[in-house]
């Protein structure tokens, strides 16, 4: 008999241990607090240098919010027009990280016209280069009239840049 109070002493605090466990596992835990991470890559200045021939940048309309900024802040358009093989425009832009998470470059996206005779080159800026939060890097963006086409007609070039940035 006394064996048998043991037993079931045993088994009901086995029972007991079980209820427990189910309880620990089933809890759901509620974590509340703030976030102070921010994500905040955009381009800044756009300028234009190191203009070649009779190039010369073309205003472009643009969408910009309220404030002034892009709509999208990570596109640009460049507007040029070139007169003659050999104009070429460069444009200096700058990309800012004002966020706190550092922003890795996934991917460069270009968009522009179909027209042979002009070229561009993204230089200073490659996929996967990271920006440290507060941290900004310039780049060029060349927009060329190929100086070995023999004709001579004004051209213009409507070229779009978009960054892809991730977090790092």
């Amino acid at each position: 008999m006394r064996s048998k109070n043991i037993v079931v002493c045993i088994l009901c605090l086995f029972i007991i241990l079980m209820i427990i466990g189910y309880v620990v596992f089933v809890v759901i835990l509620n974590i509340n607090g703030k976030s102070t991470s921010n994500w905040n890559v955009h381009l800044g200045s756009i300028t234009t240098s190191n203009i070649t021939g009779s190039a010369k940048d073309v205003p472009y309309d643009e969408i910009l919010n309220p404030d002034g900024t892009r709509t999208d802040n990570l596109s640009a358009t460049f507007k040029t027009q070139l007169v003659s093989p050999g104009d070429s425009i460069t444009y200096l832009v700058v990309v800012n990280n004002a966020g706190t998470i550092d922003a890795r470059l996934d991917s460069i996206d270009v968009s522009d016209t179909t027209n042979s005779a002009i070229m561009y080159s993204i230089g200073g800026i490659e996929e996967s280069d990271v920006l440290a939060p507060n941290e900004s890097k310039s780049f060029m963006v060349t927009v060329s009239y190929d100086e070995l086409i023999t004709q001579s007609d004004i051209l213009t070039s409507t070229l779009t840049v978009t960054l892809n940035f991730v977090q790092n």
